[in-house]
């Protein structure tokens, strides 16, 4: 799988970065499951230590090869490869083009587990190449990419080349009036006399003519553009992003177009899916080359399960298991997993088979739960969101359903309605006791309602999708403020504690309270000497006071380096420093030189050799 991130998922504007696109393509990552993943754009990613590139290893269940920065620019442009240790061992990696290409170029060889020699290795080059112009493109690919279009001295035979190429493919077709003239420099050719010619397709040309193989010649499907929706003055179907391969048996090759992928970046992702455990024997002369049996972990060969390759064909079977009452209304699909080795393909293709129904509101998808179908006889009740499940809550407070006086029902009931968990539902019960609304306690699980909650304002205008990620936050704590939960001069709780409730990062829990900073209801204080901010209600009649009192769990270090007496740990003082103070990372970020199950290495990604 290939992704452009745009800007590493990571946006800066007032009170910081926002982290809520990486959020999202961290779930994408996480859903589709690739072996092989290649990131461009990873702007901002050597940060603190590299935590975002560290989050999507930690979160994917992957080990890092390399992130390179861009030779050219600030150097905050980062391109990474990872693998699934699970599934290969890292052989050896490098640098290809160092000193040469605009952004970078990353070599590994990879053994799938169980394969006691180099027999079925392959080689997997990550890169970005220019999107200046078409010559720097052809000279970036010349050599550094075609030398493994075919046999070379020392390599395996088998190899892919993923990323953003900035190359279309050779049969898309251009409408030129969609592209703004000032951008026609970077794709078209340009003849001797300044003038433009058509569409600039030599590095594309060049790679394939020295061997690689677009995989849409071998499945026959044509996928759908990675770009063209994200701008609105540039608009084109075509597809910059790639996975060339050579000597694989490729399933399926697709682009995955979802509502959520296309407004997180302005590329989508490119997923293959391939035999990576196989290797095409040799053929006696006349006879056809057929693929090796695939074995598992111990050796031994499971049996072939034959259907669908491709994912309308998965969407076919599952629409049928629909149709026929295999799966039943409010009844939990197979997981990912087990539908991939039913049906004998990649989890990526059942996520993109998925995907569809969703869109449609046929299944949905609810976390560890699962993906769940749909009852068509009450299709609205489907939260989305903690906050969703808050609303429809304090609605039948309002309403007398939960009438003043009577018991909430069970924590278990409220999770089995609503198709979420129970520590979803314990989490708003507290939100719920903080501001006064039920009393309780969570080791009896029994909350009485005790107040009934405020009217809500006039639904305001659909938010954007940044918007739709911080507002929550930013009303909660709004209200809270309003109604004296939050009292003048008080601190607010860790921000790491308010990310967690409302289920996003820390960094995008900074940016959601920048309006109220800017409106003058909250403010933010270094404490003496510590480096660490906290928040607090800034009161009203004197904008300039500070709480008389530390946060309880935040202390200060003595001359001599010691804590002070009676305050709680260094843990928590971290946990409330912004993004850009975060002192609760880990080093650097390593390869696995080792394989299967382990992810330290004795070389930094930045120690590549040549």
């Amino acid at each position: 799988m290939t992704y452009n991130l745009l800007t590493g998922g990571v946006d800066s504007g007032v009170g910081g970065r926002s982290e809520a696109r990486f959020d999202t393509q961290l779930g994408i990552l996480k859903a589709l499951a690739p072996d092989v993943l290649a990131l461009e754009e990873c702007t901002f990613w050597d940060e603190n230590g590299s935590r975002r590139l560290k989050t999507v290893a930690k979160a994917t269940g992957m080990s890092v090869v390399a992130m390179l920065a861009s030779r050219t620019g600030d150097g905050r442009n980062h391109t990474a490869l990872l693998y699934r240790p699970a599934k290969l061992r890292l052989i050896d990696r490098r640098q290809r083009g160092k000193g040469v290409l605009h952004h970078a170029m990353i070599q590994a060889r990879l053994r799938p587990l169980g394969v006691p020699d180099g027999s079925a290795d392959f080689t997997a080059l990550a890169t970005h190449l220019a999107f200046t112009d078409g010559d720097t493109r052809l000279a970036e690919v010349r050599g550094w990419a075609t030398d493994f279009g075919g046999a070379f001295p020392g390599t395996p035979s088998r190899a892919m080349l993923l990323g953003d190429l900035n190359c279309p493919r050779v049969t898309d077709s251009f409408d030129w009036t969609k592209v703004p003239p000032n951008l026609h420099a970077r794709y078209r050719l340009v003849l001797p006399d300044g003038r433009f010619g058509d569409a600039d397709l030599r590095a594309m040309q060049v790679l394939l003519a020295s061997g690689w193989q677009d995989p849409e010649t071998l499945t026959t499907i044509r996928r759908a553009p990675t770009v063209g929706y994200y701008y609105a003055g540039e608009r084109g179907d075509v597809c910059l992003d790639h996975i060339l391969t050579r000597g694989f048996t490729v399933h399926a090759y697709w682009t995955y177009d979802t509502p959520m992928a296309r407004a997180v970046s302005d590329h989508l992702p490119a997923v293959l899916d391939a035999e990576i455990g196989l290797q095409r024997p040799e053929a006696a002369d006349g006879e056809a080359s057929e693929p090796a049996a695939a074995t598992d972990d111990t050796g031994h060969h499971p049996p072939a399960v034959p259907g669908p390759v491709t994912p309308a064909q998965v969407r076919d079977v599952i629409e049928q298991r629909l149709g026929d009452g295999t799966y039943k209304a409010g009844q939990k699909l197979p997981s990912q997993k087990e539908l991939a080795a039913e049906l004998g393909v990649n989890q990526g293709v059942i996520a993109q088979a998925l995907q569809p129904l969703k869109d449609k509101g046929i299944v949905y998808a609810r976390g560890v739960l699962g993906t769940i179908v749909v009852d068509p006889a009450n299709p609205g009740l489907i939260p989305r969101a903690q906050h969703e499940v808050a609303r429809i809550i304090r609605q039948r407070m309002r309403e007398g359903t939960y009438a003043v006086g009577t018991l909430l029902p069970s924590r278990a009931d409220l999770a089995t309605e609503f198709a979420v968990s129970t520590h979803l539902i314990h989490s708003i019960q507290k939100g719920l006791k903080r501001e006064g609304l039920v009393t309780g306690s969570a080791r009896s699980q029994t909350y009485t309602v005790v107040a009934c909650p405020p009217e809500e304002r006039s639904s305001p205008p659909a938010p954007t999708f940044s918007e739709s990620v911080r507002k929550p936050l930013e009303n909660a704590v709004r209200q809270r403020i309003t109604d004296g939960v939050y009292a003048p001069l008080t601190w607010l709780p860790p921000m790491r504690v308010l990310a967690e409730d409302f289920g996003i990062s820390v960094s995008t829990a900074w940016t959601a309270l920048a309006p109220l900073k800017e409106e003058g209801l909250l403010a933010t204080a270094r404490l003496g000497t510590t480096p660490h901010r906290m928040t607090y209600v800034v009161d009203p009649a004197d904008p300039t006071a500070l709480p008389e009192t530390p946060p309880p769990r935040l202390r200060e270090k003595t001359p001599d380096g010691n804590k002070a007496q009676g305050v709680g740990s260094g843990a928590a003082a971290q946990a409330t420093t912004p993004p850009e103070a975060d002192a609760d990372v880990p080093g650097d970020v390593r390869g696995s030189h080792t394989g299967a199950c382990h992810s330290h290495s004795q070389h930094s990604v930045q120690e590549i050799h040549p």
